[in-house]
């Protein structure tokens, strides 16, 4: 059902009451999400009835955490903060599963590369490696330098005024 970790990241930080001059006798209020995926931020604003829709949809294939309760036209702004908080929560949890659900891509309208690539291969683990970065050594010695350089008077690698200078640094300074 879910993974430890998510490619997306989703926070509801407001709303906004909308449909007051095309509509006047349906104001409503509109959910702004923001959503953090690979590195880039999106935007989206949704209504209560659409999350309501995405609960529904998921309901029917996942285990869903409690969807938030509507009030009947409620424009207090103590009961809208809740209810925004619930929504942020909800969305946080249904994130994390594993794979994420179609209905859910599309109710966030992620970005290119996860809708094109199809949910599964982002999912898979080849798809999660590419994601990683491999270590490549930098630099590398056949021998240590510091422990030779002590050692032997001369054929060093490293001159002994850089070992002389690194460790009156380290025990002098």
């Amino acid at each position: 059902m879910a993974s430890g970790g998510s490619l997306v990241q989703i926070s509801i930080p407001g709303f906004k009451l909308a449909g007051v001059v095309s509509e006047p006798s349906r104001p409503h209020h509109l959910f702004l999400i923001d959503i953090w995926y690979r590195g880039q931020k999106t935007c989206v604003e949704k209504r209560y009835s659409s999350f309501l829709l995405l609960h529904r949809e998921l309901r029917k294939t996942h285990q869903t955490p409690p969807f938030p309760p509507k009030k009947v036209r409620n424009f207090n702004p103590r009961v809208l903060e809740e209810r925004r908080k619930a929504l942020e929560t909800y969305l946080q949890a249904v994130v994390n599963y594993y794979p994420l659900p179609e209905v859910l891509v599309d109710f966030l309208a992620l970005p290119g590369k996860l809708k094109r690539d199809s949910l599964e291969s982002v999912n898979t683990l080849e798809s999660l490696s590419e994601l990683c970065i491999s270590h490549q050594p930098v630099f590398a010695f056949c021998r240590d330098p510091y422990v030779d350089s002590a050692s032997s008077d001369s054929g060093s690698s490293l001159p002994d005024i850089v070992f002389k200078g690194v460790t009156h640094g380290l025990y002098y300074s």
